[in-house]
């Protein structure tokens, strides 16, 4: 199994990402401006275009799919700019 399918494995049907996603970048949370959604959600698009890019054909739509729940979910800022700061 790719190790990019145990990321993919996290997101919802709704498109975000679950807490888990955290635990993989080792971020604590605390002082956020993102609620927990958002942050696992940007947490997890940060790994999959940082560690897996060579993949990407294979996860695309995952990633625009929670790149739409972010906005969905009132996130105004670009969500690469945010990950930068994990």
């Amino acid at each position: 199994m790719n190790a990019y399918i145990s990321i993919v494995e996290l997101q919802s049907s709704e498109g975000f990402f679950n807490a888990q996603a955290l635990q993989l970048v080792n971020f604590n949370p605390e002082g956020s401006v993102l609620d927990e959604k958002q942050l696992c959600t940007v947490a997890a698009l940060f790994i999959l275009y940082k560690n897996f890019a060579s993949s990407e054909q294979e996860w695309k739509l995952v990633a625009k799919k929670a790149q739409v729940w972010l906005r969905k979910s009132g996130l105004k800022e670009k969500w690469d700019e945010l990950a930068e700061k994990l």
